[in-house]
């Protein structure tokens, strides 16, 4: 075969749905590892509330999880955005700022960081769950690093589902055209 003739050939499709994974796990790994999300659930069991802080990569791969037993206190902590300087033609270019929300129990604290959009909508929820009179038994709250980030990984997200389905539906698309063929067969 000759270089024209190779051009001509279509990329198989099994080819083209690996390079397209292989191109955009690394892209969607780096934003949702360097911009994580964080999970943070809260348990009531008679007067002690039990919090866990679980951080993932896309979502919803685990990387760690943090407990704090006897949950007591929440604190919170802002640094506010603005302007830094970038170049030497004086542009400017607006960063967002970053919170931190603190965890205190009887016998540990766990700070990490969210975002400073949501830090104060955290720590009100939190705060009313661990009100003496509080009905809820559990809390899921959703805690990301940076929301652009998180939002901006979603669709990757959505490709690299797609793909992984693809790849667990092969065989069954394998077999069905196998049985196809063969009722073929018996039939002619």
């Amino acid at each position: 075969m000759d270089a024209v003739t190779l051009k001509k050939l279509p990329l198989p499709v099994g080819c083209a749905r690996a390079l397209t994974f292989l191109v955009i796990l690394p892209v969607t790994l780096f934003f949702t590892w360097s911009a994580p999300v964080r999970w943070v659930s809260l348990e009531r069991s008679g007067t002690m509330v039990t919090a866990t802080v679980r951080t993932t990569i896309l979502s919803i791969i685990p990387t760690g999880s943090i407990r704090v037993a006897d949950l007591r206190e929440v604190r919170t902590r802002v640094e506010e955005s603005g302007w830094i300087e970038v170049g030497t033609d004086g542009g400017r270019v607006r960063y967002e700022g970053n919170g931190w929300l603190t965890l205190i129990g009887n016998e540990n604290r766990h700070e990490f960081e969210v975002s400073s959009a949501s830090v104060d909508s955290l720590e009100r929820r939190i705060e009313s769950f661990l009100e003496p009179n509080g009905r809820e038994s559990r809390l899921t709250l959703i805690a990301p690093v940076y929301w652009k980030t998180s939002l901006l990984s979603i669709p990757f997200c959505l490709v690299i589902l797609a793909q992984v389905l693809g790849l667990l539906l092969w065989p069954v698309k394998a077999f069905q055209k196998w049985g196809r063929a063969r009722r073929v067969r018996s039939a002619g």
